[in-house]
Parts: structure tokens; C-alpha cells; sequence
């Protein structure tokens, strides 16, 4: 206990015993043991652990965002003009929410859940750049949306038709 008082803990209070209990429950959690019951560095390694698993939690969203993806690898789609694009990764998501200034970004956990996906909708010479941010909810486009929350074009959405009569889904915005 003496080494506390050098790590910054001005006494032993009940919020220091909380912190040690949690410090050992991402152990068992991480390492299915506890590896170090007491270490030097108690903050020091207790930060340490906090990262790991919220690492690998991060992770784990990540391969569930991977797996999801992969069940609708096959709306991917290039026709007149534009093409479906499928993305693989989270990161995905976030940049597409910064380039078109719109919240897709904050959708990670809902794909990962299975409770939506999102594509993209780029123009055919462009596929690496961002157009239209697309909302798939069972098979159902439910929300499509531009760079700030712009609507579709009249032509975007007869590129969308004719994706969803081929792809069995319905375009709903």
C-alpha cells in the first residue's frame, strides 16, 4: 500500500478498493485469469487494462461489422452512371460522415447489430468518392442522403429504382 501514496492516492478509501476490484475483473475478462494482483504502477497498469479491452471491444464491433457486411456483399452494383458500394470497414462510416457532414458515422453499432446496413451510392467514374449515404433496413432503402442531408436527384433515385427491381428492394425515400 505504501507505493499509493507515491502514485497520487492520498489514502485508501473505499473508491481506491472499487478501482482494484475493477482493475481485476478486466483481468479475468481479458485474460480469463488475473495475471498481476498487485502491481507496482496500480494506476498506471489499471489505465493499461482499461485500454486493452476497450481495444478489444472495439474489435470485436469491428469483425461483427465485417460479418454483417458480408451477408450484403451482394448489393454491390454498377450500372448507368453509378454504382452500390458495400463498405468493409467502420472507418468506412465515419469518413463518409465527414466527407457528406451527416451522422452515418455514429451507425457502427446498429450495423454491427444487424439492425441496419448502410452502402453507398457513387458515381460510376468515382467510386472512392463520396456521393449518397444509403439506409438499408430489412429490404428497404429507408434513408438516402447527400452531402448535408441533401435529398437524392431525380436521376440518383432512377438509378435506385431500377438497383432495387433487380436487387429485390424497396426504395422508400
Amino acid at each position: 500500500l505504501f507505493d499509493l501514496y507515491a502514485q497520487g492516492y492520498a489514502s485508501v478509501t473505499k473508491s481506491f478498493f472499487i478501482e482494484y476490484l475493477d482493475y481485476l475483473e478486466m483481468q479475468q475478462k481479458f485474460y480469463g485469469k488475473v495475471k498481476e494482483k498487485y502491481p507496482t504502477h496500480f494506476k498506471t497498469e489499471h489505465d493499461i487494462m482499461a485500454l486493452k479491452v476497450n481495444q478489444a471491444r472495439l474489435l470485436a464491433k469491428c469483425e461483427d461489422f465485417e460479418q454483417q457486411n458480408e451477408s450484403i456483399k451482394d448489393l454491390a452494383y454498377s450500372g448507368s452512371g453509378y454504382c452500390i458500394v458495400v463498405p468493409t470497414k467502420p472507418e468506412e462510416l465515419a469518413e463518409e460522415g465527414i466527407n457528406l457532414s451527416h451522422c452515418v458515422g455514429q451507425y457502427v453499432d446498429r450495423v454491427a447489430g444487424g439492425e441496419c446496413h448502410i452502402l453507398f451510392l457513387r458515381r460510376r467514374g468515382a467510386p472512392d468518392r463520396s456521393l449518397v449515404t444509403l439506409q438499408l433496413s430489412g429490404k428497404q432503402i429507408c434513408q438516402a442522403q447527400g452531402f448535408n442531408r441533401r435529398p437524392i436527384t431525380d436521376q440518383e433515385r432512377r438509378f435506385l429504382v431500377q438497383w432495387g427491381r433487380e436487387k429485390d428492394i424497396q426504395i422508400a425515400v
